[in-house]
Parts: structure tokens; sequence; C-alpha cells
């Protein structure tokens, strides 16, 4: 077991860590690094999420244009699923690394208005809303974000689900296929 976690754990040190990922909230930052508040410690992003996830705080992403091209595809959604990410909102996604999230339970969202996370300058302190009862996630449902800053609301984004089949609105709501599977065919030893 300790062996196996551990090769988790420095595959997860992998994630973002190219030279050019930038965090939009603090880009002076090196890749692979965040902070919880502004002011607060520079922690590695794993141990980041993993706070986020004691918590039981969601975390969404911010991506720009093709979001998951040239990324190992299927590692990369499962990084991002180990990190607690539930939603990867984007303007666009690379085909089969959407595939790939759907399948890990990650909901891809594709920004459908002129909204532009970095030139409103998110902060630490706004929060993505995403209001969505498991029956309205269906292929290509469009669905009103709010973010919010000091408690208000600050813009409203325009989006649509980034699903196109059944199947795949099926395996967001039961979680990602693995979760699907093993709730489908749990067998529990007498």
């Amino acid at each position: 077991y300790a062996s196996y976690r551990g090769n988790w754990e420095v595959m997860l040190r992998g994630l973002f860590s190219n030279r050019s990922v930038v965090n939009f909230l603090d880009p002076d930052l090196a890749p692979a690094t965040t902070r919880l508040c502004r002011g607060g410690p520079v922690l590695p992003l794993h141990e980041a999420a993993g706070i986020l996830k004691s918590r039981h705080t969601p975390s969404v992403l911010l991506a720009g244009e093709r979001y998951g091209m040239g990324s190992s595809r299927d590692w990369a959604a499962k990084g991002l699923a180990l990190l607690g990410v539930r939603s990867v909102i984007a303007r666009s996604f690379e085909r089969i690394h959407r595939t790939n999230l759907i399948a890990m339970g990650i909901l891809p969202i594709i920004i459908e208005d002129d909204f532009d996370p970095k030139a409103m300058q998110l902060n630490y302190e706004d929060r993505i809303l995403i209001d969505l009862p498991p029956s309205h996630i269906t292929p290509q449902a469009t669905l009103t974000l709010k973010v919010t800053r000091g408690g208000a609301i600050a813009r409203t984004v325009r989006t649509r689900l980034a699903i196109d089949t059944i199947a795949e609105a099926v395996s967001i709501v039961q979680d990602g296929i693995l979760s699907s599977l093993l709730k489908s065919n749990m067998v529990v030893p007498r």
C-alpha cells in the first residue's frame, strides 16, 4: 500500500509542472504551486488540493482554449480527479481529453460568452457557483455560472455542458465510469 500510495503522490507532483503553466491567481508562483488565500504560504498544488478535500471544498479549474491538448490524456484526467477537481471550465476541449474527464466524473463546461477570468482579475476570495442538480445534467445543457466576490454576485457566465450523449450524462451523475462500475457490480463478502 505505501509504495502504491507513494507512486500516486509522485505522479500528482508532476501535474501542472510545465514551465508554460501560469496560475493567473498569482502569476509569480512557480508551476505546480499555489496558495489557499491571499498572502498565505506557497504550497505544492497536491498539498493544497489535499487541504481543500479535507475541508470538503470542491475545486474547479478555469482553462483556455483546447484544454487538454498535448497532455498525457488519461493521466491528466485521473490526476485532476485525485486532486478533487469537480469541473473544468474552458473555452474548448481537446476531444479525447474531454471524454477522459467525463470518465473520471469531472464535468466539462464550455464558456459561451465573453467571460475572461484574466481580465476579471479573479482572486483567492472569489468563488464560482455551479448550481446544477443531477436531473439537469443532459447533453449540451445550458447553464449560468455565478462568480461571487465579497459574497455578492460579481458576474454571471453563460455556459453549456460539454456532454454529447446520455451515456456521458449518466457517467457524470454517477461520478465517473469507475464509480459507476463499482456501484453496479459491488459484491459484498459474507
